[in-house]
């Protein structure tokens, strides 16, 4: 992350520079993302990396977390192949990435490894299903009642009403109008 770091301070960005000012490194992610939880800041790791511990470590036993992963990354991407200079099968390999790209299979494989670790997570949370979480114990689902209906309720009325004033004027009139519109025969 010190490249990153080195790199975000020689731009000729000013956000990009802003952000170098504010980072800190911490020596694990776990840490870092103690801080983000703690003291309202932001750790920036891999993004499937991060996800993964989030999954792992972070997420409550009804499936919830308090962490996000936004959805852009800061920089294109952080990983590459690292080849022989003049290598002969660079052209092949940068080919098969393209298509890999082009055909989806990065988001899929990605897709793949999260469902193997959501599912595992979900199993490890219901094996520890019989230890009491403070956080999980004090929030409880309030079903919907008749007061929460209320609204949708008095619209549907209020729709039926005009829907019905439509009609009928629709009825009453459409003999008026055609005899007005062709004569009296």
């Amino acid at each position: 992350m010190e490249l990153f770091a080195s790199s975000f301070r020689q731009s000729e960005s000013q956000v990009l520079k802003t952000i170098a000012e504010r980072m800190v490194f911490v020596p694990t992610s776990k840490e870092g993302i103690g801080q983000a939880l703690n003291e309202f800041s932001v750790h920036m790791r891999e993004r499937l990396f991060m996800e993964v511990i989030i999954e792992d470590y972070y997420t409550n036993r009804d499936g919830s977390t308090n962490l996000y992963v936004t959805q852009e990354s800061l920089l294109a991407d952080f990983s590459a192949f690292v080849l022989i200079r003049d290598a002969p099968f660079k052209n092949k390999i940068d080919k098969c990435m393209m298509a890999f790209h082009t055909g989806g299979l990065i988001d899929k494989w990605k897709d793949m490894v999260m469902d193997v670790v959501r599912r595992e997570g979900r199993q490890r949370r219901r094996l520890l299903g019989n230890v009491d979480d403070e956080d999980s114990a004090n929030v409880k689902i309030k079903p919907l009642s008749m007061v929460h209906m209320q609204g949708p309720f008095l619209l549907y009325v209020l729709c039926a009403i005009v829907s019905t004033a439509a009609f009928l004027g629709e009825v009453t009139q459409g003999p008026f109008l055609r005899k007005k519109r062709y004569g009296s025969e």
